[in-house]
């Protein structure tokens, strides 16, 4: 394995044989309002071009493969926050670069029969499903909650991330979750997520303010709210104890969501309810161009998955954060 250097150069210097990577990276820069963010993220990025010259590899050419040998190498004597962070610039910057070069912005796009754009994103096979549910057993109550509430609701992970222990209520089969949509929204979760919330529920402090998911980081306050970064790292580990080959992602998970639920004769209305999508063309794009044949449905109750649909089409472009 080939260690990221520990000071990389200044700047972007690692590019200089690519001056076109120069641009790229400085105008993917300049697309975060963060100041704080893009001083991190530049380092970041120079360490990803250093260690892609090393490996001899394309920094635009980033397979699943390259990416965990990536995310081991910047691993190596870094706090587990900050490893997840380097991936996720990574990441954020390759997809970036494949919109600004190519059909699309910002992210890489395929075109369907119906002229409509896919997510790049790719749900797990049905035997990949089955594995990641089967592997919950043996993870944290944290990780098994926030895997359900995206693989078997379809919530956005900044919803849970925001989620207080005071925001679920109910018991088994059916509790419900208040999460911030417009005035608010009660969703009734699955009876397997349900269940996941009940185990959870009991092994944390219950006040108004706590936090449904809490950091579990040894350099953050006792009760500290989960990071985004902390939980994309839960989701890659709750990966690797299944056995997937790709990254487990929030998106990963949510169109493995969408596909199921479609697949089970769910409207695209109603997924787009649940998936908090303002605009059905967010949702079209988790169903557009699957890879691989319809998955099995999972069991659920036929009852509605929200208390009122909320909009269902407001005729705008739909954003970055809804998907």
């Amino acid at each position: 394995m080939v260690r990221i250097p520990t000071d990389p150069p200044a700047g972007i210097q690692a590019a200089e044989h690519e001056p076109h990577l120069v641009g790229l990276v400085e105008q993917w820069l300049a697309s975060l309002r963060s100041v704080n963010t893009r001083a991190a993220y530049r380092t970041d990025i120079s360490r990803y071009l250093a260690w892609c010259a090393a490996e001899q590899r394309g920094p635009l050419e980033l397979t699943p493969t390259d990416l965990n040998r990536y995310r081991d190498a910047a691993a190596i004597g870094s706090a587990p926050a900050t490893a997840a962070r380097r991936t996720a610039a990574v990441q954020a910057f390759v997809r970036f670069a494949a919109g600004a070069t190519g059909p699309g912005v910002g992210r890489p796009t395929t075109a369907t029969p119906t002229g409509t754009a896919s997510s790049s994103t790719t749900a797990l096979r049905p035997d990949e499903r089955d594995a990641l549910v089967a592997s919950l057993a043996d993870s944290a109550s944290t990780t098994r909650l926030m895997v359900g509430m995206l693989l078997f609701d379809g919530l956005k992970l900044d919803e849970l991330l925001r989620l207080d222990a005071a925001h679920v209520s109910g018991r088994p089969p059916a509790m419900r979750v208040l999460v911030a949509r417009g005035d608010g929204v009660r969703i009734t979760l699955h009876p397997v997520t349900s269940a996941f919330a009940a185990q959870h529920l009991g092994g944390i402090a219950r006040h108004d303010t706590a936090p449904l998911f809490v950091s579990a980081s040894r350099r953050e306050a006792a009760g500290s709210r989960l990071s985004r970064f902390g939980a994309d790292y839960l989701l890659r580990q709750a990966g690797r104890r299944a056995g997937l080959a790709a990254p487990l992602t929030s998106n990963v998970l949510r169109r493995t969501h969408a596909e199921h639920a479609h697949a089970a004769g769910r409207s695209v209305d109603e997924i787009a309810a649940a998936m908090g999508h303002d605009d059905v063309r967010s949702t079209r794009r988790y169903l557009a161009a699957s890879t691989h044949p319809h998955p099995r449905p999972h069991p659920r109750p036929d009852t509605p998955i929200t208390d009122h649909p909320g909009d269902r089409g407001s005729g705008r472009r739909p954003n970055s954060q809804e998907v």
